[in-house]
């Protein structure tokens, strides 16, 4: 049903997993949302494979992290193949300790993943979905934005007005067109196949490595996806006289080394142009892009569909405080000024993992599988390689603190008793709003002064017991009284007690400057 004369909080164009998330996000608020998807049914194969434990904890505060652990396996490791099947290099992926709460990473089935996300969907009354729907032209004046929709079904026309709209509209995005925001090219340009793949017996899963592979061969570097249940990814590089007449044929062709195919059903191949780009602009007026109209990365850590997941957390909270005049509208300007660095990063890092397999020099090639085997028994070349692919990259500008020594990190999420005795994961327990987090008595003067902030104070043991003492230790080895955290759960500024009212003054100039 349509809202009161099509008026919005907000428009999301895209309903892939980014737009999805982002309804979601803002629907918990309360917000009236208006989402369109072009497609009248969700893609029936799978695309992205991997989310890592950050949009875990993401979808955890949808409360949907069960509901989609069920549809995933962890990641546990990687290996990096030679040319006759040797491997060079095997990398942990999987952290014992969980510091964010969940594995370090899944495979995971994306259709199953928009189901779960379009179900909750029925959670929220405010929030309105049309399939079959697309967004052909939008208009921006000083307080809306409004939108001319089609159907598709009938061709009929309708005007919808929000108060901001966000484009998860993919790398092809209608409105990042419109409005005339060009890419950036990192260059990096590559061909590949893509092969998803259903084993017909389950039985010839042990036929298969149960584990991740780059295959480092300079004629044919390739991919390896044991993904969830029986599905099976390959991947595997073209050559650029490959590219106009690939054909079926040639993908059983390329199959055929690893795996009889008569025993997988192929689901698909689909040949993708690997790019490296970014939008100059991910702000323009009274819209936003997201996901991968905002930016496109290679496929090698794994990080496009999570960072575009990443984008819509961090834009979500900044609508709504700007939104409910918690915030000043200049509080939205840091969405690209955090989110640009930190994608950057990762999309630089997935180009270092794509330059190693994807070589086709048999002397380069040679020295990387030395530089592997010696790291495979030096720990600290390992765990190197390791972070140049893919880490935890803390803020570096935005809505951060003064003190350098934590901000920007993201916070440990660690299992702690409620109220109720029962063991439940941090994030839990605290709001959806900045975090005062202490493990001391704040005096009753700072505390009325974050009543006026969007700001709730937390006192452990006081709101909940520290489960196995993890929050004491990490307070205790970082000799800090108190962290304040964000609502997207990086720390925004921690330290002693003393500093406490320097920071808060901080945080309320930010958000009202």
């Amino acid at each position: 049903m349509l809202a009161s004369k099509h008026i919005y909080d907000f428009i999301i164009v895209g309903c892939g997993p980014v737009g999805a998330s982002l309804a979601n996000l803002l629907a918990q608020y309360g917000h009236t949302v208006a989402i369109f998807e072009t497609s009248n049914t969700i893609y029936p194969h799978p695309r992205a494979v991997h989310i890592d434990d950050e949009v875990m904890r993401i979808f955890q505060s949808m409360q949907l992290d069960q509901s989609i652990k069920a549809h995933c396996k962890p990641f546990e490791s990687m290996q990096f193949v030679d040319n006759v099947g040797n491997i060079t290099l095997e990398l942990a992926v999987a952290n014992p300790k969980k510091p964010y709460g969940h594995a370090s990473a899944y495979w995971f089935k994306q259709p199953e993943l928009e189901a779960i996300l379009r179900q909750n969907f029925q959670r929220f009354p405010k929030l309105d979905f049309y399939t079959a729907h697309r967004v052909q032209l939008i208009e921006q004046q000083q307080h809306w934005v409004q939108a001319k929709i089609v159907n598709a079904k009938t061709q009929k026309h309708f005007k919808v007005q929000s108060s901001y709209l966000i484009a998860c509209d993919g790398a092809k995005s209608g409105i990042r067109k419109q409005l005339g925001i060009t890419l950036t090219s990192l260059h990096f340009k590559q061909s590949w196949i893509v092969i998803d793949t259903l084993l017909k017996n389950a039985a010839d899963a042990v036929l298969l490595p149960n584990t991740h592979q780059q295959i480092c061969h300079y004629q044919r570097p390739s991919t390896y996806v044991p993904g969830v249940g029986l599905h099976r990814r390959w991947e595997f590089m073209l050559h650029e006289k490959e590219v106009q007449n690939i054909s079926d044929e040639k993908g059983i062709t390329l199959l055929s080394k690893y795996i009889n195919p008569q025993k997988v059903r192929i689901l698909r191949q689909s040949v993708y142009q690997f790019h490296a780009l970014l939008a100059q602009k991910w702000q323009q007026g009274r819209v936003f892009l997201a996901g991968d109209a905002a930016h496109q990365m290679p496929p090698f850590a794994g990080q496009g569909m999570c960072s575009g997941i990443r984008d819509v957390q961090n834009l979500a909270w900044k609508l709504h405080l700007v939104l409910n005049k918690q915030a000043a509208s200049t509080l939205l300007h840091t969405y690209q000024q955090e989110r640009y660095p930190h994608v950057l990063a990762m999309t630089k890092g997935a180009m270092t993992i794509g330059k190693v397999v994807q070589t086709q020099n048999k002397y380069v090639g040679a020295w990387v599988k030395m530089v592997f085997s010696l790291a495979q028994n030096w720990s600290y070349l390992k765990h190197l390689l390791y972070t140049l692919g893919v880490r935890k990259h803390a803020l570096q500008k935005g809505i951060i603190g003064k003190h350098k020594h934590l901000r920007g990190q993201l916070f440990i999420q660690p299992l702690i008793t409620n109220k109720q005795r029962q063991i439940t994961l941090l994030d839990n327990v605290l709001s959806h709003r900045f975090v005062l987090l202490s493990k001391v008595e704040v005096p009753p003067t700072i505390i009325q002064q974050l009543s006026r902030l969007p700001v709730d104070f937390y006192h452990f043991p006081t709101h909940f017991s520290d489960f196995n003492d993890i929050l004491q230790s990490w307070f205790t080895k970082n000799k800090v009284d108190f962290v304040l955290l964000r609502p997207d759960s990086y720390i925004f500024d921690a330290g002693n007690m003393r500093i406490l009212p320097e920071v808060i003054n901080h945080l309320r100039q930010l958000l009202t400057q």
